[in-house]
Formats: C-alpha cells, sequence, structure tokens
C-alpha cells in the first residue's frame, strides 16, 4: 500500500493533484493547515486521480471550526498509525508528549505536521514521520516537502520527497 502523506499545505490546493498525479497513491493523508484544502483539490482535479484513493484527516492550529478530528488512530496497510497535526502535544518542544500519546494508543507509526520540518526517523521503537510543508513556497528558507510510505506485509518505508 502506497500513502502519500501531506500537511502544512495553507491553501496551496493545486500541489494536492499534482502530488496525486505523480505519486497515485492508495491512501492520501492530511495532517492539517489548512485541512479543508483537500476537499477543494477533490472537487476540482480529474476523478481518476481520486478513484480508489482512501483519505484520512486531521485539523490543523489554523484551520478554524472543522468536524475534522485534531487526533486520529488508524488502521492502514495492517499497521496501527497516529495521526495528529502536532499542535496538541507540544511538537515545537520535543517528543515526549508525542510518544507517549502514541505508546497508549499501541500506535506503531506516528504522522505529524505543525513544524514545517521535514522528519523521518525510529525513536523508541516507533516510526515518526513528519513531512514538512507541502505549500510551495518556501517557508522559513526551508523548500516544500511531503512523504510517501510504502506497506507491504510487516515492512515499512518512510522516504521525504521534494515537491519541486
Amino acid at each position: 500500500m502506497k500513502i502519500l502523506v501531506l500537511s502544512d499545505t495553507h491553501g496551496d490546493t493545486a500541489v494536492i493533484e499534482l502530488l496525486l498525479a505523480r505519486e497515485k497513491p492508495d491512501a492520501l493523508i492530511h495532517l492539517g493547515d489548512c485541512s479543508g484544502d483537500v476537499q477543494y483539490a477533490l472537487i476540482c482535479c480529474d476523478p481518476a486521480l481520486c478513484e480508489g484513493v482512501k483519505l484520512f484527516q486531521v485539523c490543523g492550529n489554523c484551520d478554524g471550526y472543522t468536524q475534522l478530528p485534531a487526533e486520529l488512530e488508524a488502521e492502514i496497510g495492517g499497521k496501527r498509525f497516529f495521526l495528529l497535526h502536532g499542535h496538541t502535544r507540544d511538537v515545537k518542544n520535543g517528543d515526549a508528549a508525542l510518544l507517549s500519546a502514541a505508546r497508549a494508543r499501541e500506535a506503531e507509526i506516528i504522522l505529524y505536521g505543525h513544524t514545517h520540518v521535514a522528519r523521518n526517523e525510529e525513536k523508541d521503537g516507533v516510526r515518526i514521520v513528519n513531512p514538512g510543508s507541502a505549500r510551495r513556497r518556501t517557508v522559513f528558507g526551508r523548500n516544500a516537502t511531503y512523504a510517501v510510505l510504502e506497506v507491504q506485509g510487516e515492512t515499512v518505508t518512510a522516504e521525504i520527497k521534494p515537491v519541486l
């Protein structure tokens, strides 16, 4: 299963269509800021790009009123994921709250955004991935990035990619 992971698109809806076409994922995860970008992009994009793509979303600190959850547990490809934007677990000040919440959920993989800083590492037996910001305007000197995860049986690979 191929999973496209985006965060912090902040109004760049065209990047969603671009990356759906490029990656052809089985699932799309948007980690907030602005989660509404996904609905807009899916309405405007080629319907064939979205066909059969499972969608998972959480809200971010810039999303205002939304019915989306701030945090979400999901089984994807047989793996337990903990999805969040990151502001609810104070990720800008370390991993302690993030890892504690993931352990309580027995999550194998944590996906979060908020910091606009891409990250892909294993810590305390948990894969932690932050796709960075997919917004194509350079923010704080960082280029736009996203993540692609592949789940094949027990094997999970994660890669941070530039949007370009």
